[in-house]
């Protein structure tokens, strides 16, 4: 039986009281770096307290980013923007061992997230629908996954799949892994098994 990514708990906040706290955080941030500006000629160890105030400010907020996004649970990703979707597919991964590399959202070409697991390089299209995932994104991340040298392709929704995507992905030269809303809960075993079979 394959271990479930979700945890129980709360919910993730409310997304209106996390961009008040936010905002109120960055207003705070931003005055000080302004004083600290200010009385930097007179006093520089004020300046440096500050910086080092928001620095560990950025890491506190980036810690509290991951957490949120481990802790939703399948019904909360109905919820999530393609964008949310996909980061936390990023963050899943890189909780579990993998290699997430960062790139500019021009150079994807099909591919959202590039992952590697014990040197095996997996394409990974992440797709937030409302309905089934048809053949064009397989074929999207089979193309993006040859031009970015991948061993291994997958497209990963919280939805399901045409019976053409799912036909289509059979026929790739290259193994391309389709994980709907049922195989969700093993995302992290799936990829990490077919990583392992491939340098079988």
């Amino acid at each position: 039986m394959r271990r479930r990514w979700w945890r129980p708990g709360r919910r993730p906040p409310m997304v209106v009281l996390r961009s008040v706290l936010s905002g109120f955080l960055l207003a705070i941030a931003l005055g000080g770096l302004a004083l600290a500006v200010f009385f930097s000629e007179n006093s520089p160890g004020f300046f440096l307290l500050v910086l080092g105030a928001l620095l560990v400010l950025c890491l506190y907020r980036s810690h509290r980013y991951r957490r949120r996004f481990l802790r939703l649970q399948l019904r909360d990703l109905d919820r999530l923007s393609g964008a949310d979707f996909e980061r936390w597919i990023q963050v899943l991964l890189a909780q579990a061992g993998f290699h997430i590399e960062d790139r500019p959202v021009a150079e994807d070409f099909g591919v959202d997230v590039l992952a590697t697991y014990r040197g095996v390089r997996i394409g990974i299209q992440a797709k937030r629908y409302e309905r089934n995932v048809g053949n064009a994104a397989v074929q999207e991340v089979h193309a993006g996954a040859d031009y970015h040298s991948c061993d291994l392709a997958a497209v990963v929704t919280q939805s399901g799949y045409t019976k053409a995507a799912r036909a289509q992905a059979e026929r790739l030269p290259r193994r391309c892994v389709l994980i709907g809303r049922d195989e969700l809960p093993g995302l992290i075993e799936i990829l990490q098994d077919e990583a392992r079979e491939h340098r079988a």
